[in-house]
Formats: structure tokens, sequence, C-alpha cells
């Protein structure tokens, strides 16, 4: 499994390249080469969003303005709700939060029902449930990007940070939602509660994407696409205070 994930990334790095990013300082890391991954599914219109729920993988088909579960192990798939242009996915308990980049929505699937959550939002991307709380990136059109929260019944719309260029990543952990935002090329985190404005590093390098924590080793990871062999992984302490490492 790990040497699969591995090749999945040196994959998805190596499409990310910006021709403006720097190279990062020393030696860079080495992704071993691996099997070939398994194919799980096939024939999904444009998928996007993906969520594991039990023994199963949601997966947003975003052309396809539909949401389908496939079994980890593979075989066919079975449709468990129809919507607009599906983008992102997360697990809320037996619940799905799906944003609807296109239709400016943010969405709960119960039971095959869909219901809005959020709607009128500028791009809504990345979604992340936490207990009862919905987290969810509006990218918006420049510096009206949002980090925004709604509970998981579609109650307390409110913004945890405002005025970002550009987010792209988010992850939930503990108190804090940790970001990247494409504009500033900048990754940072705010408190999940949005009381304080956000604590941000500002010497990260070129555009960060993605971003996951763990707060077990106390470390934050984020993706940087570059121009050599496609990009790198970098880390931090999660206060985000101490060196950033390449790894």
């Amino acid at each position: 499994m790990r040497a699969a994930l591995a090749l999945t990334l040196a994959v998805v790095l190596l499409g990310c390249g910006s021709p403006n990013e720097d190279v990062p300082d020393g030696d860079w890391p080495i992704v071993p080469l691996a099997p070939a991954p398994q194919v799980v599914a096939s024939g999904l219109d444009a998928p996007c969003g993906l969520a594991l729920v039990g023994g199963h993988l949601y997966v947003a088909e975003e052309a396809g303005d539909r949401i389908v579960r496939v079994p980890v192990a593979g075989g066919d798939s079975t449709e468990v709700a129809t919507l607009a242009g599906p983008t992102y996915l997360a697990a809320a308990g037996d619940d799905l939060v799906v944003s609807q980049r296109a239709a400016g929505s943010v969405s709960r699937v119960r039971g095959g029902a869909v219901t809005e959550l959020a709607g009128g939002q500028a791009s809504p991307g990345r979604v992340r449930a936490d207990g009862s709380d919905v987290f969810f990136i509006v990218e918006g059109t420049g510096n009206d990007g949002a980090i925004r929260r709604v509970s998981v019944e579609g109650e307390g719309l409110t913004d945890v940070a405002s005025g970002l260029a550009t987010p792209r990543g988010l992850a939930v952990s503990g108190d804090r939602c940790y970001f990247t935002e494409l504009g500033t090329g900048q990754i940072g985190f705010v408190p999940a509660a949005g009381d304080e404005p956000p604590t941000r590093r500002t010497d990260a390098r070129g555009t960060p994407y993605a971003v996951a924590v763990d707060a077990a080793a106390s470390q934050v990871y984020w993706v940087e696409p570059g121009t050599r062999k496609g990009g790198w992984v970098r880390r931090a302490d999660l206060d985000l205070a101490g060196p950033i490492s390449v790894g």
C-alpha cells in the first residue's frame, strides 16, 4: 500500500509543475519505484472528490453530476446521489458533505437525499467535516477568498477567515484550520472558532496546494509544485514556527 501511494504521489507531483518555481535547497528526495496501483473503478466521468467511509469509496463525478459508491476492493459502482457538478467530498459521520464549484453550493448527502447547506458561494473548494461542523474553502476571484463554517444541519454559516488570496488546501486539526494560499504562496492556520486573524508562514516557497496534518507527530505537510521532477512535499511544526524541511 505504501509503495503504491509513493508512485501515485510521484505521478501527481510530476503533473503539477510550474515554470516559475524555485528549487529547494539540498538534495532532491528520491521517490522509490513501485508496482502499478490496482484499478478500483474505471469509466468514471471526470472524478474529482473522494471519501472513504467504512469499506466503500465515494467518488464525486463532476461531469457526471452524481456521487457513486465503489467497494475498496474494486467492483461495480453504485449511484448514491445526483446533483450538479459535485467537486470535493468529505465524510461527516454517516453523511457526506460535498462542494459544487460551478453551482456555488455546499451540500449534504444523507440517505441519497441532497440538502443545500450553503448557497451563493464563489467557487467553493475543499471541504472538511469535524464533528457537527463543516468547514469549506471559498476560492473567490482574488483577495476575497474565505474559510467558512456551517453545521451539518445547515445552521450558523459564518466566516472562519476572510480576505484570503485564492485559498486551495484545507485541513482541520484540533481547534485549528490549516490552509494554503495560491495567491500569496503562503501556508497558514486560523482558529476554527474564527475569533483570531490567521497566522501565516511568509517564507514558504512556490504555490502550495494540498495540506495535511499529523497531530501525533506535531507536523504539517504541504505540496508545492516545482520545475525539476515536478515538485516536492514540505513539512513544519504545528505552529509553523520551526524550520521548513523537504521530505
